[in-house]
């Protein structure tokens, strides 16, 4: 994956040849650093995060206090990465069954989990340490990326700089700031990264193909697990991978019994295929082990779980999305909002986030260059180009012919492909696929110049590019302060409503439960049963003797109002209603900040 240049292996120096301990100790100080700033890898690791922390800084600045993004499904995910810490001590085989959407069983998997993330959270507790975790892996996940793709672009054959390029280009394309507010759809790195890996363990590259020297088990073993680990952040991205990891499978697999038929002997050593057989069953268990509570919300609730072809049609960019950045683009942003604005006038489309798809204009023209110039192999670029072009139609969903000949019959034909609601998430391929094109240029361009020209002249002649990548890539992502919860929410009796409820302000409600996890109804996802807007309907008819009767038969004991929150809402008459007009089974209790009703067991 990340190669080292050769070090000298001379010992350092030993305390017989210092002259005090001191002078020792500087000296051996001096020694290991110079074998790290030797070591690619940890150069790659180190810059990746600082260059994360500098382009997302505002997101670690007030990272106790803040989210990236909006109060909406930001704060959603906060929950999310924060409840397995919770529950897998304690009762793991619960895992599934979170506190929120009460009375709903399952409720962890109505969407993404981001479960890859649980060691996390383990470390803190409460809701300030949930926005600290959140943040801190927003950061780390453009580090990864960044790393992943650097990581493939290199062992494929690229230079260092095209390497570079291709860790910029990808990890700060101005489309991932359409989802600033969902980690799920931004958490790409294990992808190119899981690649890369397999790629090395195989020995395989552009630009020497595979080498039966150079195979390395260890690898392959470590790809499949990264893979894995990348499914486990969940479906959205997670499936498409899924996918060409199988295709890609079948391809190598077709390969090696070809070879075998032809030559009597398997291209892939014993080792090498024990070493897939074990990496690619950790592979499927763990995609089973995330599918399986998935089924079983399919069966439960059809309808919400799957949607129909007009609702991905109300998603599917046009091709000038690929041309129009979001309106969070530190540089693109203002410069664009005529561009945005006609794009939503296109026919249905419920939101720009899936439409602005821009991946950077130089990186356009570094791969558009890499088509005609490069170290990759005609042949190379050809099926490299096929691939871009296959991936922004399918990008585009049902906007060529009704998908009919490309999304659509992914649609109808895959397992599980008729839950992807939004084609422009796919964009993350043709990134992808634009790195390595533009990478190959790169790297072309710096041979050529290395037998006219001095290296480090070389060097920074490229990283203009390199530079030009990053500006473009520069976010201008609001950082709302998040609301602190109302102290008695943490000493409420569960089973609890708080009014009031709806989509967006779910979500402040699962963040606030943070620590002491108590059973909720509020809850916010893709998925929202049924039964929480009958319950939402009923809260709003309090004290009606029927709607009292139906949270009691639900187990809900207590119905908390938050005041500054409920003004303007259909539940805001129920600030009015006197101790007189209460049935019996109804008590109230006023503090500065919230009203509380608490219901009886009927």
């Amino acid at each position: 994956m990340l190669t080292q240049p050769t070090t000298s292996h001379k010992a350092g120096p030993t305390p017989a040849s210092a002259a005090n301990g001191f002078r020792y100790r500087l000296a051996r100080v001096s020694f290991w650093t110079k074998r790290a700033l030797r070591s690619e890898g940890l150069l790659v690791v180190v810059g990746a995060f600082l260059l994360a922390a500098l382009m997302e800084w505002p997101s670690l600045q007030h990272a106790g206090t803040t989210i990236p993004n909006d109060l909406g499904d930001p704060l959603a995910q906060a929950y999310l990465l924060s409840w397995p810490g919770h529950i897998l001590p304690i009762n793991p085989g619960q895992l599934w069954n979170a506190n929120t959407f009460f009375p709903e069983h399952g409720s962890f998997a109505f969407t993404d989990s981001l479960i890859g993330y649980a060691p996390f959270s383990f470390i803190g507790d409460g809701p300030e340490s949930a926005l600290i975790r959140y943040n801190l892996i927003f950061v780390g996940v453009r580090a990864l990326s960044f790393i992943g793709a650097y990581a493939l672009v290199r062992q494929l054959g690229s230079n260092w700089l095209g390497a570079v390029l291709a860790g910029v280009a990808f990890a700060f394309a101005p489309w991932t700031y359409s989802h600033d507010g969902q980690l799920n759809i931004i958490s790409t790195g294990g992808i190119p990264l899981a690649l890369a890996a397999l790629c090395r363990g195989h020995g395989f590259s552009l630009t020497h193909g595979f080498r039966r020297e150079k195979t390395r088990p260890g690898w392959v073993v470590t790809g499949w697990l990264v893979a894995a680990w990348q499914i486990s952040l969940g479906f959205a991205i997670g499936l498409p991978f899924f996918y060409v990891i199988l295709g890609l499978s079948v391809v190598v697999g077709a390969i090696v019994i070809v070879r075998w038929i032809k030559h009597r002997q398997s291209p892939l050593s014993a080792k090498l295929l024990i070493a897939n057989a074990i990496g690619g069953a950790v592979f499927v268990v763990v995609s089973w082990l995330m599918v399986a509570p998935r089924l079983s919300l399919i069966k439960r609730f059809p309808e919400e779980t799957r949607p129909n072809p007009g609702e991905i049609r109300s998603y599917s960019p046009p091709w000038r999305g690929f041309f129009v950045a979001p309106d969070n683009s530190g540089f693109w942003g203002n410069r664009q909002t005529g561009a945005r604005e006609q794009l939503l006038a296109g026919p249905g489309y419920k939101g720009i986030a899936e439409i602005t798809l821009l991946p950077g204009f130089v990186l356009l023209i570094l791969a558009l260059a890499g088509v005609f110039f490069s170290i990759w192999r005609l042949w190379h670029r050809l099926i490299l180009v096929v691939a871009v072009f296959v991936s922004a139609v399918l990008v585009m969903g049902v906007e060529i012919a009704g998908g009919r000949y490309s999304y659509m019959v992914l649609y109808h034909l895959l397992p599980g492909w008729d839950s992807l609601r939004t084609p422009g998430r796919l964009m993350l391929w043709s990134v992808l696929l634009l790195v390595i094109l533009a990478a190959g240029f790169l790297s072309r361009v710096a041979q050529v110049l290395a037998t006219r020209t001095h290296k480090a002249v070389i060097g920074v002649a490229l990283l203009v590019p390199v530079f030009l990548v990053g500006v473009e890539g520069t976010s201008a992502t609001a950082h709302p302060i998040v609301p602190t919860p109302p102290a008695d929410i943490r000493n409420a009796q569960g089973p609890l409503l708080v009014l009031p409820s709806d989509y967006f302000y779910n979500t402040r409600v699962m963040l606030w439960t943070v620590g002491n996890f108590t059973n909720v109804v509020n809850g916010s996802s893709r998925l929202v049963p049924k039964r929480q807007s009958q319950v939402q309907q009923a809260a709003a008819k309090l004290p009606d003797a029927s709607s009292v009767r139906y949270l009691q038969k639900l187990g809900i004991r207590t119905i908390m109002i938050v005041r500054k929150d409920i003004r303007g809402t259909p539940y805001e008459r129920l600030l009015g209603l006197t101790a007189q007009q209460l049935p019996t089974s109804m008590t109230r209790v006023d503090t500065s900040k919230t009203v509380t009703f608490t219901l009886r067991s009927a």
